[in-house]
């Protein structure tokens, strides 16, 4: 009987740590955080850069946090130093929804549809109806392709 309990508290344990689901960023709490994503809703990029730029040296290689140095660079037209952001958070997390789908919205700019096209296969592979895989199809179809 002792037996059973042990391997039910064990299952319960487990089940319970399952469904606890992703962990909040480290950084999510932090106030900087806070007033970055409110700039970047409103499109002052060049305000919001210093405050990631202040978060990734607090939080090195986190890939929401190079995702978002990413698209601000991007948005501001930094395309080399965008580029260079996106391949940092993908290298550390190449199944990273977010950074898969801005880098390929990075290569539609650039006139790079292959490299986008293999963006969007990789989306689909991960989450066929998730928002980033429809984002990406939708600046495809946009550029045309």
């Amino acid at each position: 009987m002792r037996l059973l309990m042990i391997i039910g508290m064990t299952f319960g344990l487990l089940s319970g740590a399952l469904a606890v689901g992703p962990e909040e960023p480290k950084f999510s709490a932090e106030p900087d955080y806070a007033e970055a994503e409110k700039l970047i809703k409103t499109e002052a990029y060049a305000k919001a850069l210093p405050l990631l730029v202040k978060l990734d040296k607090a939080f090195p290689n986190e890939p929401e946090l190079l995702n978002w140095l990413g698209f601000t660079h991007r948005k501001l037209k930094n395309y080399p130093v965008a580029k260079v952001f996106y391949d940092r958070a993908l290298k550390i997390d190449p199944l990273y929804k977010p950074a898969l789908e801005y880098q390929g919205m990075w290569f539609v700019e650039m006139g790079d549809i292959p490299s986008a096209k293999a963006n969007l296969e990789q989306l689909r592979k991960i989450c066929a109806a998730c928002e980033e895989t429809k984002d990406l199809e939708d600046a495809l179809k946009q550029a045309g392709h």
